[in-house]
């Protein structure tokens, strides 16, 4: 189930940008382009978070890869919140 939610949100996010109903943005964590379209909850597909190849890559790497737990948040939870403050910053800003 989970992949069919996945391969349908990817479709709809796709479909969305070749409409123009939303454009590509800098990179969410470094600001460079070109960016890809990173999905956090993919109940939302038009929700994306835009990200280079590198930190896109290191998301999906670091979320498979098993960290002991430390004080100190793991690479994995810091990007995870950049894209949860951005995710509310580009909703905040779209109902401006």
């Amino acid at each position: 189930m989970d992949g069919i939610l996945k391969q349908k949100a990817r479709q709809a996010a796709r479909y969305a940008y070749r409409q123009k109903r939303f454009k590509s943005l800098p990179c969410a964590i470094c600001g460079s382009r070109p960016t890809e379209m990173h999905h956090p909850d993919y109940t939302k597909p038009i929700d994306v978070v835009w990200l280079c190849v590198k930190h896109h890559k290191e998301l999906h790497w670091n979320s498979y890869v098993k960290k002991p737990r430390t004080k100190k948040m793991t690479k994995t939870e810091e990007l995870r919140q950049k894209h949860r403050e951005t995710i509310a910053r580009l909703q905040r800003e779209a109902l401006q």
